[in-house]
């Protein structure tokens, strides 16, 4: 038999921030799914009948109720994930970009202009840099709030 979990109530801050995420339309939708969940359990609900409005597996569903009845609203959230780590730091990052914002003759190149191309070339004969990939370096440079325009580089940072 499918029977109501006993929830606890929820405190005043848990409903004020359920409703939050229940009305947000810029979050992810599967912490709005997890959200749902609980408003439903927290009124009563059976898990079976929960998850299905959710929208969730049962699965799904009894994993996210008990996160949430062991961490509460944080527990609805994705927790942070392992992954592979940058091979290229905050120094490395640091002279990628010190590397873009010189003038490449000031390095004996007789380019007047940076072009991604141009800069993974120099990188990968720096040491260190030996397998720098174009990507990397694209992304160093956007989230520096660099820019290429025309297929150069604008060293001016973008607000």
């Amino acid at each position: 038999m499918n029977r109501p979990v006993p929830f606890a109530p929820l405190t005043v801050e848990q409903i004020v921030e359920l409703q939050r995420l229940l009305r947000s339309h810029s979050l992810p939708r599967a912490l709005r799914k997890r959200a749902e969940l609980v408003w439903h359990l927290a009124a009563g609900g059976t898990l079976t009948k929960a998850s299905e409005r959710a929208g969730l597996t049962y699965a799904n569903a009894h994993r996210c109720m008990r996160r949430f009845l062991k961490l509460g609203i944080a527990g609805l959230y994705d927790r942070a994930r392992t992954g592979r780590t940058r091979r290229y730091g905050p120094l490395e990052t640091n002279r990628i970009l010190q590397l873009a914002a010189t003038p490449p003759r000031h390095l004996g190149l007789d380019l007047n202009t940076w072009s991604l191309p141009h800069l993974e070339e120099y990188l990968r004969g720096q040491e260190g840099f030996e397998h720098v990939a174009r990507s990397t370096i694209r992304r160093r440079l956007i989230e520096a709030r660099l820019q290429f325009h025309g297929g150069q580089l604008d060293t001016k940072r973008q607000t």
